[in-house]
């Protein structure tokens, strides 16, 4: 890979480590939401939303994640 190819992976993945920390920004206040609903509200659509979005979302960074590994690898 040339220098300049190598120059253009290396900014995308500065740009998927910061979205990676974006997610996990998200997925922090949707678990702080879910664990600070009073507890007569758990077990509720609601709370079990915010518990399936927290999932969600750590899902999306592990995955991202391995895409990064994988560019890394290229570099």
């Amino acid at each position: 890979m040339n220098a300049k190819r190598r120059r253009e992976l290396n900014k995308i993945i500065e740009t998927l480590n910061e979205t990676v920390s974006q997610l996990e920004d998200l997925e922090s206040e949707e678990w702080d939401a879910a664990d600070n609903m009073p507890e007569s509200m758990w077990g509720t659509e609601k709370h079990e939303r915010l518990e399936e979005n927290g999932d969600t979302l750590s899902d999306c960074i592990q995955d991202i994640e391995d895409v990064i590994g994988n560019l890394e690898e290229v570099v």
